[in-house]
């Protein structure tokens, strides 16, 4: 799965793989690949389209289309895949992430029924992703709004000051 930071570029967010063995693997090759995916690789077009897409039959002549890579390509190839389905991470109409699921040769292309349950994952997928981030700026914005409170005298004598108030309870701080 990968996602947008907040200037538009690809992010690694999350990968995964059904051997556990391999699970490593597939997070180098997914750092590797959303670095140098062209505009016509799965991520890239699903991010730019919002619209789910399915390749039925993955060959090696598409794969070195899709990644500039070299050692990205390789690994790619490495895992085998015969079949892509990429559905959008959707929020409000807006594209926020994609999510790549890939078939082996044994598991065959991706039925009907798949793709449309990747599509609402993707639409649940992406409406926590909009609120993580939103719950991050929030955050964010509470942490900067009390520092700004606190006294410079005591940071200028080097003194530490209190321990930020977290909501805890019904009027009781949440002791940390």
């Amino acid at each position: 799965m990968v996602s947008t930071d907040e200037h538009g570029r690809l992010r690694e967010t999350a990968s995964a793989h059904r051997d556990p063995a391999r699970e490593e693997f597939v997070a180098e090759y997914v750092s590797r690949m959303v670095r140098t995916v062209t505009p016509e690789g799965a991520p890239r077009r699903v991010f730019r389209t919002g619209q789910p897409l399915v390749v039925r039959d993955l060959t090696p002549e598409r794969i070195a289309s899709v990644v500039s890579d070299p050692q990205a390509k390789a690994m790619l190839v490495e895992l085998a895949p015969s079949s892509v389905a990429a559905v959008p991470l959707t929020i409000r109409g807006q594209t926020v992430g994609v999510l790549c699921l890939l078939n082996g040769a044994d598991r065959g292309p991706h039925p009907a029924a798949d793709v449309e349950t990747a599509v609402e994952i993707g639409r649940r997928a992406g409406m926590a992703l909009h609120h993580a981030r939103l719950y991050g700026q929030q955050r964010a914005l509470a942490d900067a709004l009390q520092r700004s409170m606190l006294t410079r005298a005591a940071g200028d004598r080097g003194l530490r000051g209190r321990r930020p108030v977290r909501p805890g309870r019904r009027g009781r701080r949440d002791r940390r």
